[in-house]
């Protein structure tokens, strides 16, 4: 099975090397074929050359570089869209790079995604967040909210794994 792990980066290149380090430990030795994408979302810091390689474990490891700063959600899109175009894997993992989706998850997310039959979309759900006071007050507002306006509790972010074969009905490209 040929995963795709997609992480967008905007210069926080440190906490990514961290959790790249940390999910190398964890899909060496690993039946599945795991490939890398990091998407840089124009970031200001020019990321350390030894993104250019492939990481221990990783079949390999594509630094897509974006122009412009279009935002964590786009820059996923973005990424999702070029695995549609270039490499479809057999699932995708989307996780952030800043530390709060855990490494050690991924494989928690794949055995959900297996026992569904590989054909459902699997989310984590975080149960904690790690921000400022500020940050939490107006993210509690939102979910409040979002409950009022559409009777639906916030649940999940961005860690996940879902289908490859969904990309070409995911994405929308010209």
């Amino acid at each position: 099975m040929k995963i795709a792990i997609v992480i967008p980066v905007y210069n926080d290149w440190a906490s990514v090397s961290e959790l790249l380090a940390h999910l190398s430990e964890i899909v060496q030795g690993r039946h599945e074929q795991f490939q890398l994408l990091l998407v840089d979302d124009a970031s200001d810091e020019r990321p350390p050359s030894y993104f250019l390689h492939s990481p221990l474990g990783f079949s390999e490891s594509t630094l897509l570089r974006l122009r412009a700063n279009l935002g964590h959600q786009r820059a996923i899109a973005v990424g999702l869209t070029w695995l549609c175009h270039h490499k479809v894997p057999d699932a995708v993992v989307v996780m952030d790079g800043d530390g709060e989706d855990k490494p050690q998850d991924v494989p928690r997310l794949l055995e959900k995604f297996l026992e569904r039959g590989g054909k459902k979309t699997v989310f984590a759900e975080r149960k904690r967040r790690s921000e400022g006071f500020a940050f939490t007050l107006f993210y509690k507002l939102y979910q409040l909210g979002h409950r009022l306006l559409t009777g639906l509790p916030v649940k999940v972010g961005n860690f996940s794994i879902l289908p490859g074969e969904y990309l070409d009905q995911l994405v929308i490209s010209t």
